[in-house]
């Protein structure tokens, strides 16, 4: 926040204590005297110096007043101009720190927001991390449960398969005795028939 600046008081000096609290009743008297003085040299009544040297210490109290009014207006303009400059100064000063402590911010916030999102970043990837681990564990167990249920299953058909194989070997070797019976039978009893029956 920017200080009250431009309401810091002049340092005291005497001439201007002095024009503040008795610049005008002065000039008011002198005035009044040189009216005064002016006015009876007119009317006439008293005749204290000559009119031409009245006239002249008139013109040099005027001009003395004059040249004390502009000296003393140009030295408030020349404090005003350096209260101004030093205003100025100031402000340009407090302009430029306040750009400083605003990039300052600038930068903390941006520190900040990056640490923010490497933090994030790295939970984030820790999180990723421990849910592939759980997918893998949890995929490692189907396998291994696919794998059991895929053996047991295998090892029933090939049991069943060798059942199936020894039954129908056994029942087609049933059936190849039997023709041999039948055709050993039907040899002997060709065999026992003469030759005569047989042509007939």
């Amino acid at each position: 926040m920017l200080p009250q600046q431009f309401q810091r008081p002049e340092p005291p000096n005497k001439v201007n204590i002095f024009m503040e609290k008795f610049g005008l009743p002065a000039l008011l008297v002198v005035f009044t005297i040189i009216a005064t003085i002016v006015g009876t040299v007119l009317l006439g009544k008293i005749q204290v110096l000559d009119f031409n040297w009245l006239m002249l210490i008139l013109v040099l109290i005027i001009v003395a007043i004059t040249i004390f009014l502009v000296w003393y207006y140009l030295r408030t303009i020349r404090n005003l101009q350096e209260k101004y400059q030093a205003d100025l100064a100031t402000l340009r000063r407090e302009n430029a720190d306040f750009k400083a402590e605003y990039r300052d911010l600038f930068h903390q916030e941006i520190a900040r927001w990056h640490e923010w999102s490497i933090g994030y970043t790295q939970a984030n990837a820790k999180e990723q991390t421990e849910r592939l681990e759980e997918l893998k564990h949890d995929y490692k167990e189907a396998i291994g449960d696919v794998k059991t249920e895929l053996t047991t299953q295998i090892k029933y058909e090939h049991t069943h398969w060798t059942d199936w194989t020894n039954s129908h070997a056994n029942a087609h070797k049933g059936e190849q005795q039997s023709y041999k019976r039948q055709l050993e039978a039907l040899k002997e009893t060709l065999t026992e028939k003469p030759l005569s029956e047989r042509g007939n």
